[in-house]
């Protein structure tokens, strides 16, 4: 993403402060969506913490993730949206959130008009990051 002449976010980090923030190797990064906290720590096999807020309560989630792998935190679901072609960070990123339980993801759907996606837990989550960053985990 390009703002001003200058890159400011590229392939789900960005320099700008969100709600999404990892924390890896004593750096704080942040990101444009839940998702991109979770995928992108599993596809470099990082340790990381990472931060947001549920989609529905706001209440804090953080996550310690030891080599891309999250640690606990069985009830956390995550919600992607299905892709529509369009630019990620509009049509994806806004709505591919933690839910701190399946029944905040549930009120979260109904609210919104029951858009199209899939739940998936942490691990899911994880597995599939691996799958859509593998290509700049290759370069590392």
């Amino acid at each position: 993403m390009v703002e001003d002449d200058r890159v400011v976010g590229m392939r789900g980090l960005t320099v700008r402060p969100t709600r999404n923030t990892l924390t890896m190797n004593g750096h704080e990064l942040h990101t444009w969506c839940a998702y991109d906290l979770v995928g992108i720590t599993a596809a470099l096999a990082a340790d990381a913490t990472i931060n947001t807020s549920c989609g529905h309560c706001d209440k804090p989630i953080e996550v310690d993730i030891r080599k891309g792998e999250p640690i606990g935190h069985e009830a956390v679901v995550g919600w992607l949206p299905c892709r529509t072609g369009g630019r990620v960070i509009d049509e994806f990123c806004p709505f591919a959130h933690l839910f701190c339980e399946e029944q905040h993801l549930t009120a979260w759907r109904e609210g919104m008009g029951d858009i199209d996606g899939e739940v998936g837990d942490l691990r899911q989550l994880a597995e599939q990051g691996r799958r859509d960053w593998a290509d700049v985990a290759r370069k590392r």
